[in-house]
C-alpha cells in the first residue's frame, strides 16, 4: 500500500515540473497535473488535522504540531493569493481546510494553559511567511566537513533543547539580540537540528527586522549559508536508507526549514516520497506503538510534515505563477 500511494503521488508531480518548466505537456495536461499535484499535497494536510481534532488525543495537540501547522499556513500564504494559481484550485476545499486549522487552533488554547501572549507571537503564521525569491542551486560544497559524524546529530538535539528554544522565545517576544544567543547561533560546528534550529533563529530576527534595517540582509545571507551546509546534511542522509529511517524527523524539519528560506534544492520528487511516508505516524495510540513513537516525538514529526508539505505546496504555486530567482 505504501508503495502505490507513493508512486500515486510521485508521478503527478513528476508530470508537473515536466509540464510547467520543460514545457512539455499541452494546457489541458497542464491543468490536470496542477491539480492532481495540489489534491496529492492537501489530502495529507486533511488526514493529519483530521487525526488531531478527534477524540481523545487533546494532549497530544502541543506546540511541537501547532509550530508546523502555523509554518504550513503561513507557506499557504506566501503564495495565497496568486490568481493564476488559485484560478485552478478548489475554493471549498481550501475553506474547508482553512476552517479545519482554525478549529485545531482553537483545540490548542482549549487545552493548554502557556504564556498565551508568547504563543500567540509564535504560531503567527505572518511570521513564517516567505519572500518570493526562489534561492537556486546555491549549494557550493561538494561535501561534509571532516568533524561530521552521527553521533553529532545527537549532540546538536541536546544543544537546541537546552538553549536555542529559549533564544527564539527571546527573539520572538522581545527582538533582543544577546550575546548569550547570538554567539552559538552563528557557531559553524553544529549539525542536525541544532542546525536547522538556527537557521529558525536568523528567519526570526530577519522577519523581525531585530537590530537595524542592514542587519536582516546579513542575517538572511548567513541563513542561507547555513541552509547549504544542511543540503549537504540532508543528501548525506538520504543516500543512506539505515540513516533515513533514523532521521527521518529530522530529514523532513530540514526539508521544511530550509524550503521556507526558498532554497529550491530542497524541493525533490524522491524527497516528497518520504514525507508521504508519515501518513500513518500521526496521532492514534496504535500508530505511535507500531512506529515507537512518544506522544512528543510523534506530534513533532506530524508537525514538520505539514510545514514540509506546505513548503512543496508554495513552491507548486510559484513554478506557476512566477519565474522570480535571486
Amino acid at each position: 500500500m505504501m508503495l502505490y500511494a507513493t508512486v500515486v503521488v510521485y508521478l503527478p508531480l513528476m508530470l508537473f515540473f515536466t509540464a510547467v518548466n520543460g514545457k512539455a505537456a499541452d494546457f489541458g495536461d497542464e491543468l490536470n497535473v496542477i491539480r492532481n499535484a495540489e489534491t496529492r499535497i492537501i489530502d495529507l494536510i486533511e488526514s493529519t488535522i483530521q487525526c488531531y481534532l478527534s477524540s481523545g488525543v487533546d494532549n497530544n495537540v502541543d506546540l511541537n504540531l501547532m509550530l508546523g501547522v502555523s509554518i504550513m499556513k503561513g507557506q499557504f500564504m506566501s503564495c495565497g493569493n496568486r490568481s493564476q494559481f488559485n484560478y485552478f484550485s478548489d475554493f471549498n476545499r481550501k475553506s474547508r481546510l482553512s476552517a479545519m486549522v482554525d478549529e485545531l487552533y482553537k483545540k490548542f488554547y482549549e487545552n493548554n494553559i502557556p504564556d498565551l501572549d508568547t504563543t500567540w507571537k509564535i504560531l503567527d503564521p505572518r511570521l513564517w511567511m516567505s519572500t518570493e525569491r526562489i534561492v537556486r542551486k546555491s549549494h557550493k560544497r561538494a561535501r561534509l566537513p571532516a568533524m561530521f559524524d552521527v553521533d553529532s546529530l545527537t549532540d546538536g538535539d541536546q544543544y537546541f533543547r537546552d538553549i536555542s528554544d529559549e533564544c527564539l522565545r527571546q527573539a520572538i517576544t522581545t527582538c533582543q539580540i544577546t550575546p548569550e544567543c547570538i554567539q552559538p547561533e552563528l557557531l559553524d560546528n553544529f549539525f542536525g537540528y541544532a542546525h536547522t534550529h538556527q537557521v529558525l533563529y536568523l528567519h526570526v530576527l530577519k522577519k523581525k527586522k531585530c537590530n537595524s534595517p542592514i542587519f536582516p540582509t546579513i542575517v538572511e545571507k548567513i541563513a542561507l549559508d547555513k541552509c547549504n551546509m544542511i543540503f549537504i546534511e540532508t543528501l548525506y542522509i538520504a543516500n543512506d536508507p539505515d540513516l533515513l529511517e533514523k532521521f527521518k524527523d529530522l530529514f523532513i524539519e530540514q526539508i521544511a526549514i530550509c524550503g521556507m528560506l526558498n532554497m529550491e534544492d530542497f524541493i525533490r520528487l524522491e524527497w516528497l516520497s518520504v514525507v508521504f511516508t508519515t501518513k500513518n505516524v500521526d496521532c492514534g495510540d496504535v500508530q505511535r506503538k507500531n512506529n515507537n513513537l512518544s506522544p512528543q516525538d510523534s506530534s513533532h514529526l506530524a508537525g514538520v510534515s505539514l510545514a514540509a508539505l506546505g513548503t512543496y505546496w508554495k513552491f507548486l504555486c510559484y513554478d506557476y505563477g512566477t519565474d522570480n530567482t535571486k
